[in-house]
């Protein structure tokens, strides 16, 4: 697998610039030789599905393809997408007058080095201004000026694990799969997760991927590589419950929440128990508690009915290149718990869910009334409906900068957008 993630760590992966990133994963799935493989794209993402013998379950990994980053107009501006910490950035240049950064072009290839020499606020949406020598065509991509990859200790240090590491499982993962006869899996790689997760709000909302709908019968396993941490309110719930605050030491992460959402709707989530008993038959460490964090599983949980979703996260630290004191740094993950997140789906390809559900941790958060308000959840899902909407031509023209995108606003979308910024 270190293969995969190398090649990943190369390569540029900025929000709403998805060509490098779709590119490579489709050489990727053509390289590795699956059998029945199919694989086809739309606006929001690529997806992969293996479909042979008479398989009893309908299986759904998903991972995201976009890390933080600068969007470039041209070689004086740029719209940075994602957390990627304008406080941080507005200190460093104040210390520092400018940031370096490696530039490359639409398709990925390396243009050079510039700096990021100011940071400004237009219409509540920040912008970069940016010194390079070289020409810059508009949908570039600005990084960090950080190394893309290194191992040391078994921990993997990349400038994108957040997702490259478990895109690279995902792609593992169906390159192990030949053997299983019966079988039914599908791998949706998103476009754009960082920016409201919009990719995923869209493939729930319209209620269907290119090769089935998404109702009660699919079960979905995202995939990510994110912080481990609660926040100050979760405190008495972990206090009330008896559970481990998350941390990055002590394995993956079995999610069934994201912050203020119980993954599902439900009380009885069959993958989580399904989770449990495969990682503690072989001996996997992992963390069973409450973590924060907004992922893709949240987009199924607010517009589809599937019941049995959840998320398998690799702690990252260093989330978004943000080192302790606010350096740029590369985010790093263990390999170990890469490989248990394999494992634990490779086994439940090839079992059934447990007869005997536990006392779940989604049953005690709904007994508890865990999440947000449904006042709160429902505007939540309208603005996640009108960004969506508004990102649409974007993606479709396969770039943030497109006349397509401003002559969509300009008719269709000017009131519906006046009211919210699609800069996450």
């Amino acid at each position: 697998m270190r293969d995969i993630i190398e090649k990943i760590a190369k390569t540029p992966s900025s929000p709403f610039v998805y060509l490098p990133s779709k590119t490579l994963i489709q050489e990727l799935l053509i390289d590795s030789q699956i059998n029945n493989l199919t694989v086809v794209d739309d606006e929001f993402a690529l997806y992969a599905r293996v479909y042979r013998g008479s398989p009893r379950y309908k299986f759904i990994v998903v991972s995201h393809l976009d890390h933080p980053g600068i969007v470039l107009k041209n070689k004086f501006q740029g719209i940075p997408f994602g957390s990627v910490g304008y406080e941080r950035i507005s200190s460093y240049l104040h210390r520092k007058k400018k940031i370096q950064i490696r530039i490359f072009d639409p398709e990925g290839k390396y243009i050079g080095l510039g700096f990021i020499t100011g940071l400004s606020l237009r219409r509540n949406s920040p912008f970069v201004k940016i010194d390079t020598p070289y020409h810059v065509p508009k949908n570039s991509h600005g990084l960090w000026d950080i190394p893309d990859y290194s191992i040391e200790n078994d921990i993997i240090k990349m400038q994108n694990a957040d997702n490259g590491a478990v895109t690279a499982v995902a792609i593992q993962l169906l390159r192990d799969i030949n053997t299983i006869e019966d079988i039914d899996l599908q791998v949706i790689f998103t476009y754009v997760e960082e920016v409201h997760q919009i990719s995923s709000t869209a493939i729930a909302y319209q209620g269907k991927t290119p090769f089935y709908p998404l109702d009660e019968s699919v079960y979905v396993i995202n995939l990510e590589a994110m912080e481990s941490e609660i926040d100050s309110s979760d405190f008495p719930i972990i206090k009330k419950l008896k559970l481990h605050k998350p941390n990055y030491e002590d394995g993956f992460l079995l999610k069934i929440n994201d912050g203020g959402v119980i993954y599902g709707n439900t009380k009885i989530n069959h993958l989580e128990s399904w989770v449990q008993e495969i990682a503690s038959t072989n001996g996997l460490n992992f963390q069973y508690t409450i973590s924060k964090g907004s992922t893709d599983a949240k987009s199924f949980s607010f517009f589809t009915n599937i019941p049995n979703i959840i998320t398998l996260a690799a702690p990252c630290k260093w989330k978004h290149n943000i080192g302790q004191n606010g350096e740029f740094v590369q985010e790093e993950v263990y390999e170990i718990d890469l490989n248990n997140i394999l494992m634990v789906i490779k086994n439940i390809l090839i079992s059934s869910p447990p007869k005997n559900n536990i006392v779940s941790l989604t049953k005690r958060l709904n007994e508890i009334k865990y999440g947000d308000t449904i006042e709160t959840t429902r505007k939540i899902k309208k603005q996640r409906i009108r960004i969506m909407l508004a990102a649409q031509p974007r993606l479709k023209s396969g770039g943030y900068y497109s006349k397509t995108f401003l002559e969509f606003i300009r008719i269709n979308l000017r009131r519906a957008t006046s009211k919210f910024s699609i800069i996450d």
